[in-house]
């Protein structure tokens, strides 16, 4: 059968895993809030607001898409499962995403933001209205793919993991300064020349691999040092 959420409504999900269909855009807005304290699996389907709280680690089963706001709350943990969880708005993170996926900021009607103090594992940004960094600084560890729009600050910070990568087709950092980690390696895949950025770090000991991939060229607009 299929469960309908009611306008305005908030379902708390404490179960181990949900088996019914999900019905969460008829009636907007609302919320589902994954809120086991224990190990739960987060449903393949599109939500208006997911809410991921409680603790431990919450697994995707499958593809996801949240219209509004995705919250990770404190100490909980996404693990996308090699999945794309696709956030058409905001995402508010104060825990953990983790997994060889993907959160990708994409769709909607306007730009994302992103507010919290929590860390990505593998981050992308690929909406034309771009992105900003409202509050907080949003961490990381894995690939941030910039393949369209430009991701800014608006208040908050950027920091790169340790031995994290950067993977830039048309997107761009604007006004946002990454705070690097130990090594950083930089890939270059536009179809146009690409004129490089901040996603250099001027450090001299950080800058681990440079890889051209774009036939069109890049050109270098700031000094590069590779510590090999």
């Amino acid at each position: 059968g299929t469960l309908t959420q009611g306008a305005n409504s908030t379902l708390n999900i404490a179960a181990a895993s949900v088996t019914p269909t999900l019905d969460a855009l008829s009636n907007t807005p609302n919320t589902v809030n994954f809120n086991r304290a224990n190990t739960q699996t987060v449903k393949s389907t599109t939500y208006d607001n997911l809410t991921l709280s409680a603790g431990n680690t919450k697994t995707l089963a499958g593809a996801a898409t949240v219209n509004s706001t995705l919250t990770i709350a404190a100490s909980t943990t996404l693990a996308d499962g090699g999945f794309t969880l696709t956030a058409q708005a905001g995402v508010v993170n104060g825990g953990t995403h983790s997994g060889v996926g993907k959160i990708s900021l994409t769709g909607g009607s306007g730009s994302h933001s992103l507010t919290g103090t929590g860390a990505y594992g593998n981050l992308e940004l690929n909406d034309v209205n771009g992105a900003s960094i409202a509050s907080g600084t949003s961490t990381v560890n894995g690939t941030l793919t910039l393949t369209s729009g430009a991701l800014s600050s608006d208040g908050g910070a950027l920091t790169m993991g340790n031995s994290a990568a950067i993977s830039r087709a048309a997107g761009s950092l604007s006004s946002l300064t990454p705070t690097f980690g130990t090594s950083v390696n930089v890939t270059y895949n536009d179809v146009n020349a690409t004129t490089t950025g901040a996603e250099i770090p001027v450090s001299t000991t950080v800058l681990n691999n440079l890889t051209n991939n774009n036939a069109a060229g890049v050109i270098l607009n700031v000094n590069a040092t590779l510590k090999g």
